[in-house]
């Protein structure tokens, strides 16, 4: 699904990442966890063809991709519904995806505001909605749960997991907030400096050691 392969990346001569090496095959979960600063977001961009890697290899086996922003890309001079019509533009057949995504953000009632109108909270959620609305296969969330309470924290995470498990959604996000990222059963990656060195066979952590799992 999901291929990088002795990846690099250099930033004001600076090297942000060594050498990454990452697979996800359909389905799967996988979450990057470190400090802030550190890279986390550049792999996902690259994962996501939004930026070139220096060298290495991205291959990806997907119809539609979805990404989140960690800070949310909203058009602001469109309400909260006319921002994921935008999104849906020359895919008519999933308009309904569009009141579904509303409802299950809690946007029903804030359809007609425009993102200035709304709290952080409630732009976060429309950006989620963003990526979830073409039905993706394969999702990019950067930083998903913040600016949300741990109510929101926790209902997002359950719908990721249910999607997950009714049609293999495959997720690769970085997050701080790990509570929900184990509650949708994802495999974590730790990040501990840089550059970013990953292999292709990194250890991943889980709630309890014998639930430690390997590529």
């Amino acid at each position: 699904m999901l291929q990088l392969k002795g990846v690099s990346k250099i930033f004001d001569k600076k090297t942000i990442l060594a050498s990454v090496d990452i697979r996800l095959k359909k389905g799967e979960i996988v979450c990057l966890s470190g400090p802030s600063g550190i890279g986390k977001s550049t792999i996902l961009d690259i994962a996501a063809g939004l930026t070139f890697p220096d060298t290495g290899e991205v291959k990806r086996s997907s119809e539609q991709l979805g990404v989140a922003f960690q800070n949310p890309v909203l058009l602001p001079w469109k309400s909260a519904l006319d921002n994921l019509r935008f999104v849906l533009s020359g895919q008519k057949n999933k308009e309904s995806n569009i009141y579904t995504w509303l409802d299950k953000m809690g946007l029903t009632e804030a359809a007609h505001k425009k993102p200035h109108e709304m709290s952080g909270g409630m732009q976060k959620r429309l950006g989620l909605a963003a990526s979830l609305v073409t039905n993706p296969d394969l999702l990019f969330l950067d930083e998903p749960f913040t600016f949300l309470d741990h109510s929101w924290q926790q209902r997002i995470a359950l719908e990721l997991k249910q999607l997950n498990f009714n049609s293999g959604l495959t997720i690769l996000m970085a997050s701080h907030e790990l509570s929900p990222v184990k509650l949708m059963g994802a495999k974590i990656i730790r990040i501990s400096g840089t550059p970013i060195r990953i292999s292709q066979s990194p250890p991943f952590i889980r709630d309890s050691p014998q639930d430690k799992q390997r590529f």
